[in-house]
């Protein structure tokens, strides 16, 4: 009886609930595609030390991106990538080898526990390509 007293005024009331109801959905929608944007993780990133990268007011410093790592090519590694590539960040990734401790798995390595064998071949072709590589001296 006590959710029969919820539901009778929303009945009464159905045109103006469905329209709540979508605005409300609307909504959440703009904001998972603001949160979930490429726009949005810049800004994020610019707004806690874009401004070593240059800008009106500054003067460009060099910026070495470190530790950072992934198992996941999914968007925070495209994010991540193309704004490295964006902004020319050099950058040391964490971790190359594929030590893990005990019974614990580790994905983030480059390489497996061999040393040898790549790990995720996506991962190594993608930090691979944002390499730059000097030009070279003519003789």
């Amino acid at each position: 009886r006590a959710s029969l007293r919820l539901v009778e005024p929303l009945r009464a009331r159905k045109g103006r609930t469905v329209l709540v109801v979508l605005a409300v959905l609307g909504a959440l929608t703009l904001v998972r595609d603001w949160c979930g944007s490429y726009a949005a993780f810049a800004w994020e990133l610019n707004s806690c030390w874009g401004g070593l990268l240059g800008g009106a007011d500054a003067p460009e410093a060099p910026v070495w991106l470190s530790e950072f790592g992934t198992d996941n090519n999914g968007l925070y590694w495209a994010y991540l990538l193309r704004y490295m590539k964006e902004h020319e960040l050099d950058f040391a990734y964490w971790s190359i080898n594929g030590e893990k401790r005990y019974n614990e798995s580790e994905t983030y390595g480059l390489l497996m526990e061999d040393a040898v064998t790549v790990r995720h071949d996506w991962k190594l072709q993608t930090l691979q390509g944002l390499i730059i590589r000097p030009p070279t001296v003519a003789e």
